[in-house]
């Protein structure tokens, strides 16, 4: 997506390839452009990984977001989860819709389902045999900028979950008797890990142990997944300020792995040195769907799929933090998204009428999962601020399940309840399917 913001207004041009960059009139310094992409950062978890720790990691602590692949981080183990996300297929929008056309209760579920998205997943874990129980996990060279989440609780309420800090590096530090790891995200795909054995330490106690039998194939350990094979590539193994390359290799044994090394100088440190590649997926929604900015010039977009995220960049395009929503395309579709000129966001599920407000540093203020106690029917789609920015106007759908009108909703900016709703326009009282009219724009 290409952003240009003049001083006066914001022109958005729109394209898959989720660019977007800022351009300032009367001041050329001010110019940047920013791919819009997931963070490749280790991102301390303070609850909202929880739900990802299993019996080889233990409580997870960092996590990794590359979009359809996640890797988490705990004492003893790792977890990846693999996320696929297809766009049904015409032909298979087409049959649905024939399908429940003549099911009106059955209108809300055909329209989560026609243009949206299939989805497949699967998950790996491994855990460090035999590691020392005292390991100590930490992030190293923190980020300036930091992550907020808005979690989904059993009873439907939302927890914000903010100011988690991301690093570059994450370190464990003594997982094996004077034996230290390393993480790194690789350049181009995947992790970079190293063992780091000092003066002391026998990498014959390194051994790690994957849920399901691995394969070994021209010195690659194989991973298979639904997605194809996590390979961890053949390691390089050196000594000393010059990196002097030593003879080495993984050993494999149906689910374990461990390390062989050539004969080397025990009063060095000794840096066993593999690469993680994870699958590569052939599909990728994590694209700018919305932006705005607010009073001070700061440029926010709302992007991605699972979940969508907001990203907060200064007037110089530096990132200053990522809010991930609690919308996505598995359960309601995109709605519509505003910042006021003090850098509050206002964004919106669509196909159900859910808000939420947030604060410029990023943190959940208000959520919302029924404004007002409007119609199930309700749909918020296009958004605008009144004058003084103490009410949103959004456009939408409402009405009767047979009915379904063009419909304006007034939403106190501080409550984010429902004041008021205007029917612009009457939908046919009998029709099967359900014939749709939406306010599509609005100003």
């Amino acid at each position: 997506m290409l952003i240009s913001a003049m001083k006066k207004r914001l022109l958005i041009y729109f394209s898959l390839f989720g660019i977007f960059s800022l351009f300032g009139q009367e001041n050329s310094e001010n110019n940047w452009t920013q791919d819009f992409q997931k963070a490749r950062v280790f991102i301390e978890n303070k609850g909202q990984f929880d739900e990802y720790a299993t019996n080889e990691t233990g409580k997870i602590l960092f996590g990794v977001d590359f979009g359809s692949t996640r890797i988490f981080f705990g004492k003893t183990g790792i977890h990846y989860s693999f996320l696929e996300a297809v766009k049904v297929p015409k032909a298979q929008r087409d049959a649905l819709r024939a399908e429940l056309a003549s099911i009106p209760s059955k209108y809300k579920e055909q329209e989560r389902i026609v243009g949206k998205f299939k989805f497949k997943s699967d998950d790996v874990s491994m855990r460090y045999v035999n590691a020392n129980a005292k390991v100590k996990l930490s992030g190293r060279k923190q980020r300036s900028d930091e992550h907020n989440y808005s979690v989904q609780l059993a009873d439907g309420s939302y927890e914000a979950i903010s100011h988690a800090n991301a690093f570059e590096e994450l370190i464990y530090e003594n997982i094996y008797p004077l034996i230290d790891l390393k993480f790194t995200v690789h350049p181009q795909i995947g992790l970079k890990y190293v063992f780091i054995v000092h003066p002391g330490g026998n990498p014959a106690n390194i051994e790690m142990e994957y849920d399901r039998n691995v394969q070994f194939l021209q010195g690659e350990i194989h991973i298979p997944t639904a997605f194809g094979d996590i390979i961890d590539h053949a390691p390089i193994s050196f000594q000393g300020e010059e990196k002097k390359e030593l003879k080495s290799a993984f050993g494999a044994n149906q689910k374990t792995v461990k390390f062989e090394v050539e004969s080397y100088q025990h009063s060095a440190d000794l840096f066993i040195d593999p690469w993680i590649q994870t699958p590569v997926f052939a599909t990728n929604w994590d694209v700018v769907w919305e932006c705005d900015r607010d009073g001070a010039g700061n440029v926010y977009a709302l992007g991605g799929i699972m979940p969508m995220q907001i990203l907060k960049y200064n007037a110089a395009g530096t990132l200053q933090w990522t809010y991930n929503t609690p919308y996505d395309t598995s359960n309601v579709w995109l709605g519509t998204f505003a910042v006021d000129n003090a850098g509050n966001s206002y964004v919106t599920a669509g196909s159900v009428a859910q808000i939420q407000k947030i604060s410029p540093t990023g943190a959940l203020l208000l959520s919302n999962a029924n404004p007002g106690g409007i119609l199930s029917s309700a749909e918020f789609w296009t958004i605008a601020f009144n004058c003084d920015e103490t009410s949103l106007v959004i456009g939408g759908t409402g009405g009767a399940l047979l009915q379904l009108d063009a419909v304006i909703y007034n939403v106190n900016t501080s409550t984010l309840n429902m004041t008021n709703q205007q029917f612009i326009s009457n939908g046919p009282t009998t029709s099967i399917p359900p014939n749709v009219e939406e306010v599509r724009s609005i100003t």
